[in-house]
């Protein structure tokens, strides 16, 4: 979101954010923090979500093996099973009410499981994967090319222990969190910055 507090037909208010009154964008970086595209979100009829990733997916290039990594407000199962068709690799958060049919464990069984546990499942042809990790709070992902192992520990502070505890973490969780740290050299760099009004 990009703060604007005048009047237009196209400014967003979304409850729960930093910054609630605005213009949202649509953007991607790549893997050095470098901003690659930048869509404004020009009202009803304008791309969200899966056409977002779909559009700029098409402009990569086919014969260089990319990855893209995104938030859970574009990530889908029909969007995934899309680019892997394509030969994308993606990754991504995903909402627990759009994983469809998959008997994966519930959130609120998960939650009430000890810190680094976590189930997956798999479609038949092997290619996507599902994974629920409980952290502060449950995390679900999906991916069409990473794994759930080889895992590693990460370190997170026990409030019962009183003391920094080592837990599992799933390796697409990972990749994902290394993959998705690289954007932030955007926000750091503030290419929008608020205009005064007298």
């Amino acid at each position: 979101m990009v703060l604007y507090i005048r009047n237009h037909g196209t400014k967003q208010f979304i409850k729960g954010k930093p910054i609630r009154y605005g213009y949202k964008f649509s953007c991607g970086g790549t893997s050095t923090g470098y901003l690659a595209w930048i869509k404004a979100y020009q009202g009803a009829g304008s791309l969200l979500g899966y056409s977002v990733v779909v559009t700029y997916a098409d402009l990569l290039p086919k014969d260089f093996p990319c990855e893209i990594y995104f938030v859970n407000l574009f990530t889908s199962i029909y969007l995934l099973k899309d680019l892997d068709q394509q030969n994308i690799r993606a990754t991504g958060t995903i909402r627990s009410n759009r994983i469809m049919d998959c008997n994966i464990m519930k959130t609120d069984v998960l939650k009430k499981r000890p810190r680094g546990e976590f189930d997956f499942r798999s479609d038949e042809s092997k290619r996507l994967l599902i994974c629920t990790w409980n952290d502060n709070s449950v995390v679900t992902i999906t991916s069409n090319f990473d794994a759930v192992q080889p895992g590693c520990g990460v370190s997170r502070f026990s409030q019962a222990q009183k003391k920094k505890i080592q837990v599992q973490q799933p390796r697409l969780i990972l990749h994902y969190n290394i993959h998705r740290g690289r954007g932030g050299p955007i926000g750091r760099t503030r290419i929008f910055r608020f205009i005064g009004y007298r």
